[in-house]
């Protein structure tokens, strides 16, 4: 299941696409979708609101997946929706709260209040970034406790693995990478690049040249760096999402008015 985020001058609309045919499941009006782990729930955000913090008349909708049917609604003023398990959690006044009873479970704050919640795609862990300039990040494990896991600072771009617990960064002309069974690792061959997307289980690393636009991959397992071609229509950097099982990625590709998505099959050897 695939759900897409598109929008017009009425307003914003997930669809919600079954990957065996891609066709359409069903439609709603809502914004930021967030996939619980188990894939058989999705959270949306009512009326889309660029401003942090949310509007006050902020809706936050639990659906069915394969329906779209209502399991939870409930008006809170919520941002960065992400699951920790089968609860819903987002920054409500700063913090990290479950959105079913924010009162009763406050998982993680910011010592001057949340702006971002990056969500690994698995759940659990999180970035999370307070108020104040240079808006350094943290990473989180919201299974332990204490949840620190250790802190990033300013960040200049990163990219998370869908299925593996694996998170790129870049800082000034360095990469670093974080994997939970290695720590972290600092590739000398990536100097200059910016991560852009793992594939799914973290075997390998697709990075991009700013100034050239020439893409990389670095291989985990050789610790080396080789070319990269991808499809003419993407290779400009358009938004980029590989698929949890490995077999697919898909990409935003230039287009008229807001660009088209495409579902790219994935050969890795």
């Amino acid at each position: 299941m695939l759900a897409v985020e598109t929008a017009s001058r009425s307003g914003h609309v997930v669809t919600v696409v079954q990957s065996v045919a891609w066709t359409s499941a069903f439609a709603t009006d809502g914004s930021r979708p967030a996939w619980s782990p188990d894939g058989r729930s999705l959270a949306l955000v009512t009326p889309f609101s660029p401003t942090v913090p949310p509007d006050p008349g902020t809706t936050i909708h639990i659906l069915d997946a394969k329906t779209g049917s209502p399991q939870l609604t409930r008006n809170i003023a919520a941002f960065g929706l992400g699951w920790t398990g089968s609860t819903l959690c987002g920054v409500v006044g700063g913090s990290l709260r479950a959105i079913e009873d924010p009162r009763a479970t406050v998982a993680v704050g910011c010592p001057d209040g949340c702006a971002t919640a990056e969500w690994h795609a698995a759940g659990e862990l999180v970035l999370l970034s307070g108020n104040a300039a240079p808006y350094p990040l943290a990473l989180h494990d919201l299974a332990k406790s204490p949840s620190l896991v250790f802190d990033l600072g300013a960040v200049d771009a990163l990219a998370w693995a869908p299925s593996a617990r694996a998170l790129a960064w870049s800082q000034g002309a360095d990469v670093h990478v974080w994997m939970q069974e290695r720590g972290n690792v600092q590739p000398r061959s990536l100097a200059g690049l910016r991560p852009v997307m793992w594939s799914a289980r973290a075997e390998l690393l697709l990075c991009r040249h700013d100034k050239t636009g020439v893409w990389s991959q670095w291989l985990r397992e050789a610790d080396g760096i080789d070319s990269a071609a991808l499809p003419n229509e993407i290779a400009g950097g358009g938004p980029m999402f590989w698929s949890p099982a490995n077999d697919y990625v898909a990409a935003i590709v230039p287009g008229s008015p807001f660009g088209t998505l495409r579902i790219y099959p994935v050969i890795l050897d």
